[in-house]
């Protein structure tokens, strides 16, 4: 379990090198997980033009699978279901702006979700402090992110 961040890597860059797969992985599921699952809302990796309605259905959004996979290598969605299921919702409401509950604001920025120092997963630049890559939210310690929360 040592090297899960690259088995993850891995199982979600089919068609990818590695290296590929592990830059858009901790660039926050962008590329490799999201717009490469996208099918019904491929749309959602462009900004919207005006207010729309959000898609409150979680396994509509292009990031779900990606997130499951991500979760999947922390937690046993069998042993541990609560965890993993507030680990996917973490993720999917991190990475993807259309996956809200009533309208959406199109400048609302999409995160990144990275792995801070300690192996914990964190949304990165949703509010506050922009980052365009998880090493830059390193470089400025994890102060702009947010840790993922999980059931008591």
């Amino acid at each position: 379990m040592k090297n899960w961040f690259d088995e993850v890597a891995k199982a979600t860059g089919e068609g990818l090198s590695r290296r590929e797969s592990v830059r858009r992985l901790g660039a926050g599921l962008l590329g490799a997980l999201g717009l490469g699952l996208a099918t019904r809302r491929s749309e959602a990796a462009l900004p919207a033009s005006a207010d729309v309605p959000c898609v409150s259905d979680i396994t509509l959004s292009p990031y779900y699978k990606g997130c499951q996979d991500l979760c999947g290598g922390k937690f046993n969605p069998t042993t541990n279901a609560d965890n993993y299921t507030a680990c996917v919702v973490n993720c999917v409401d991190c990475a993807d702006p259309y996956y809200c509950e009533g309208t959406v604001d199109p400048k609302e920025p999409y995160g990144l979700v990275c792995t801070d120092n300690n192996n914990n997963f964190t949304c990165c630049g949703k509010t506050g402090t922009v980052y365009r890559t998880c090493r830059n939210a390193a470089k400025d310690k994890y102060r702009g992110c947010v840790a993922f929360q999980y059931p008591a």
